[in-house]
């Protein structure tokens, strides 16, 4: 039985492995038609369910709401979202302390006094 236009392959879904094999496979194929075979980067073998990892990762650092991805996931527990499903990458580390940075310096502004929060946070180091 064929799916409607539109329709959520799931996890687990072995036509949904398929595509994504399939998708790979022709992606691939056409790199090494179009590229110097010595000099090309190829998709590397992943699957539907790592896609759903970078998917929650990548609406967590764009500022998405934890209860929206939560609930995009179909988690029952928030723990699971945070804990399981996103990653605090370099970029969202460095964004938020950055913000956080500038909040601190405005707040020196506002009061014209400097602050020891402020200094202490320019000096932070993400790791990397």
């Amino acid at each position: 039985m064929a799916r409607a236009a539109g329709a959520v392959y799931k996890v687990g879904d072995s036509k949904g492995s398929k595509v994504l094999i399939r998708i790979m496979r022709d992606c691939n194929d056409e790199i090494l038609e179009k590229a110097d075979k010595a000099d090309c980067t190829l998709l590397p073998k992943f699957s539907c369910h790592t896609l759903r990892h970078t998917f929650a990762t990548r609406l967590c650092g764009s500022g998405v709401n934890m209860k929206v991805i939560q609930d995009v996931l179909g988690h029952a527990d928030i723990g699971t979202t945070m804990n399981i499903y996103t990653d605090a990458t370099n970029e969202l580390k460095q964004k938020e302390i950055t913000a956080f940075s500038e909040y601190l310096n405005k707040l020196e502004e506002d009061n014209n006094t400097p602050q020891k929060e402020s200094m202490v946070v320019d000096r932070i180091v993400c790791k990397t």
